[in-house]
């Protein structure tokens, strides 16, 4: 719990050791090198307001003394802010970090709006968190990166493990390291929906460089999944961040906030990224020792001008918290709202669904009551199987009313004790018709009989007959099924995994939306998942999907343990 405390009070982060020496003697190098190491870049955005923008930096600012003596300071300092540049957690991390910045440096080279070196290093640090706890401590790095929920709820499990998360860190760093404006609008604040976002501008509205740039690590998380440990992008986000370029051969960016007839800007770097830029290049036999254990840079580094000064400790310390406090109540205000438009959806789903129901009932129950009787009569085979598929597929509009009644006004739930293990027997024995007709095995590793559930059994059945339904249409014939449990103190967790291929990321964005149309197999009629979500979750339970590395994906039911069967039940009787 201290690592964030101690990452959120790091004093700087140390550039490699030939970094270093590169500083002293060969300074026409540094903007290269940067692109390839955070501690620099940060350390040259720090010194001086010339500095504050990478296409502005010219040899002779980076040639003055105050770069070298800034870094003696330091250096004479008890040792700290090291990257662990051997570290296996440090060095995903660092890849994904150089695609966001190549990719956010192709963006704005192509938008020509936003300066490409800006870009590439607002994308390279947007991490500015994590390289602070990565310095304090590598194993509470791989600890919160190597752990499959924090894809789910990343900065939760940040704060949860470190006592702090990402953004918190970085924007008490941001402010007291005094970064430019343009990077303090990143660090700390990328998570942000474009609406609270907006809320931090100058005039209302979010810089061009924030949705560029969030596009960039969304694309990262696109070609990898497990980036999204990392908590820079939006959860939701009602602005559309991405359109397909016109561009042939470009990358598909154009954020909506880089519109047509903004200023156009000029940048030496306009030109395409040099190799240097590609962190297939940077191994861990490339960096030095440890700079503090060098002691030859000394000797280069000895016109030093004295150590920082500690300002106003207090005081930030307070103005921190406010913010932590302003930020947690911008995101309520967003769940909030979230939650309120989702049940004005519902609210008007249940509308046309209990006029439908009357509108349509009505016809139907006449046209299922004149089909049956001529059915009755009729002698001829051919027209009493025309009258039959009428009769089924009247029945199907009425299920399909039924479930979206169902989903858009669940009944109440009439919750009871209920043990783990007569829940499985009862879903084995709904699903063994199924089961057997399409030749798929099912696997239920579940056998404690101390684990109970206080639930309505009829609702939780339905909403996990339609999980395991999904899973075995997506399994096909021959392929298997898997269910198993997770307990902890509070929560029991059922674990739905198959053989299929899993959902795309599109179908997975979408797979609790009813009706949604780009169905995988298994929706049916499109309200199969949404109406088992929307059963778990009147059960104070909830229901997700969570694509993993080891299979293909998995659906996670989460369902509140009973924790008194025995009084529970003599209460009800």
């Amino acid at each position: 719990m201290a690592v964030g405390m101690a990452a959120a009070n790091l004093p700087w982060l140390c550039p490699r050791t030939d970094n270093l020496i590169a500083l002293a003697d060969k300074p026409e190098t540094l903007p290269q090198r940067a692109k390839l190491d955070p501690a620099l870049a940060l350390l040259l955005l720090r010194l001086a307001p010339s500095l504050s923008f990478p296409q502005n930096w010219t040899v002779a600012e980076l040639a003055s003394p105050r770069l070298p003596a800034w870094v003696l300071a330091y250096l004479q300092r008890p040792a700290c802010g090291v990257l662990p540049w051997s570290s296996h957690a440090w060095q995903r991390l660092w890849q994904w970090a150089c695609q966001a910045a190549r990719q956010a440096a192709a963006a704005a080279r192509q938008s020509r709006r936003v300066s490409p070196s800006q870009a590439y290093f607002a994308a390279l640090l947007a991490p500015l968190g994590w390289y602070a706890v990565a310095a304090i401590d590598p194993l509470a790095l791989g600890d919160v990166l190597h752990d499959p929920q924090a894809q789910h709820a990343p900065r939760t499990r940040q704060q949860a493990t470190w006592g702090l998360d990402h953004a918190a860190i970085a924007r008490r760093l941001a402010l007291r390291w005094n970064l430019p404006p343009w990077l303090s609008e990143i660090v700390g604040k990328l998570h942000l929906p474009s609406s609270l976002a907006s809320q931090f501008a100058e005039n209302g509205e979010v810089p061009p460089l924030v949705p560029l740039v969030q596009w960039a690590w969304r694309e990262v998380e696109r070609a990898d999944p497990a980036a999204a440990a990392l908590g820079l992008t939006p959860e939701t986000d009602t602005e559309v961040l991405t359109v397909t370029s016109s561009s042939a051969d470009g990358p598909p960016f154009a954020p909506k906030a880089l519109a047509e007839g903004a200023p156009r800007l000029s940048d030496p770097d306009d030109g395409k990224s040099s190799q240097s830029e590609n962190p297939a290049c940077l191994t861990a036999g490339s960096t030095a020792d440890d700079p503090y254990q060098v002691p030859l840079l000394l000797p280069l580094l000895r016109q030093a001008l004295g150590h920082r000064q500690q300002q106003g400790a207090t005081v930030i310390a307070r103005f921190e918290n406010e913010v932590d406090q302003l930020h947690a109540a911008l995101e309520r205000a967003g769940r909030q709202a979230a939650s309120q438009l989702q049940q004005a959806k519902l609210a008007a789903l249940a509308e046309f669904a209990a006029g439908a129901a009357h509108e349509i009932n009505n016809p139907l129950a006449i046209i299922t009551a004149q089909v049956q009787n001529l059915l009755r009569k009729e002698t001829d085979t051919q027209r009493r199987e025309a009258f039959q598929v009428i009769l089924k597929q009247s029945q199907r509009i009425a299920d399909l009313l039924k479930d979206v009644m169902t989903f858009a006004r669940p009944p109440r739930p009439q919750r009871s004790p209920v043990p783990l293990t007569e829940l499985l027997l009862a879903l084995r024995r709904e699903l063994h018709e199924v089961l057997q007709t399409s030749q798929v095995r099912l696997e239920i590793q579940a056998d404690d009989p101390a684990l109970w559930l206080n639930i309505d059994i009829k609702q939780v059945l339905q909403g996990l007959g339609a999980v395991l339904r999904n899973a075995v249409e997506a399994a096909a014939a021959g392929g298997w099924v898997r269910l198993r449990v997770e307990a902890t103190p509070a929560w029991l967790h059922i674990l739905v995994e198959d053989s299929g291929p899993g959902l795309s990321p599109a179908a997975a964005e979408h797979a609790f939306d009813p009706f949604y149309s780009g169905r995988e197999a298994g929706r049916g009629r499109g309200l199969g998942l949404p109406l088992a979500w929307r059963l778990l979750q009147q059960n104070e339970g909830n229901l997700r999907y969570e694509p993993l590395p080891e299979t293909p994906g998995r659906f996670r039911i989460s369902l509140p343990r009973c924790v008194d069967p025995p009084a529970l039940l003599r209460q009800s009787a």
